[in-house]
């Protein structure tokens, strides 16, 4: 589950709704905690197995498995509406449970995903400056080309402005490339990766929270799902934001 052990990773998933709101959101794991994440998931997903069938090879997709869709535990038994948001709020709280994990969340509009993704690479250059560590980017599959494009672009030439209005050498722009950021992207196939899951379903905490004209929105609460990840959100990421989340 967790590609390699010599750095950091993020594992990052998206969520969005028609064109006005789309979420990235990441959950950023140090290479030290690498081993009780995975042990924690590996435990989590082997007592699902156990309380109610659902096998640790059934892929948990967040909009699919709380609204009741497919037959998680096989066509022998049925898993009711509440006990998949019971699931869906012990996943969360597995997230915001593992040591020193840090989530990154972006918000923009769906023709500026990539946009918001660039900015959230630029993020994690800086987290992992800042612990002096490098980060290994780890993505669901399906926007290959896009991202890969923008990550050559951004170790090429990546042109910062400074919040002050200039940087100490008084230029305006500085160019940061992305030398903490692994240059190579992990696609992970979903079905594989229990974090790429786990990504998912904070995705959608933050999009049941932001995207107010969603169906149902505040069924079961789930609106305030992301109350229980709020308190390791990165605040850091974006400081105009009071939760860190990073805009485009």
């Amino acid at each position: 589950m967790i590609p390699r052990t010599d750095c950091d990773t993020i594992y990052i998933d998206d969520s969005g709704f028609g064109s006005t709101h789309y979420v990235f959101t990441g959950i950023y794991i140090p290479r030290g905690s690498a081993n009780a994440a995975n042990k924690m998931m590996l435990d989590w997903r082997a007592s699902l197995d156990e309380r109610y069938g659902i096998s640790p090879e059934y892929e948990l997709h967040a909009t699919n498995f709380v609204n009741n869709r497919g037959r998680p535990a096989g066509e022998a038994r049925l898993i009711f509406r509440s006990t998949r948001v019971k699931i869906y709020l012990e996943c969360l709280n597995l997230i915001a449970g593992v040591p020193d994990v840090k989530i990154f969340n972006t918000l923009s509009d769906r023709k500026a995903q990539m946009t918001a993704f660039g900015r959230l690479l630029n993020r994690l250059q800086v987290a992992a400056r800042k612990r002096e560590s490098t980060v290994q980017v780890c993505c669901d599959g399906g926007k290959e080309m896009e991202m890969n494009r923008l990550m050559r672009d951004l170790r090429f030439s990546n042109l910062v402005p400074s919040r002050y209005g200039q940087w100490e050498d008084g230029r305006h722009f500085q160019d940061v490339r992305l030398d903490r950021v692994h240059e190579a992207i992990v696609f992970l196939d979903s079905r594989e990766s229990h974090f790429i899951q786990a990504a998912d379903f904070c995705a959608y905490a933050m999009l049941r929270w932001k995207a107010e004209e969603l169906p149902n929105r505040t069924r079961s609460n789930l609106h305030e799902a992301y109350k229980l990840i709020e308190p390791v959100f990165e605040r850091k990421a974006f400081r105009a934001d009071p939760h860190g989340i990073i805009r485009a």
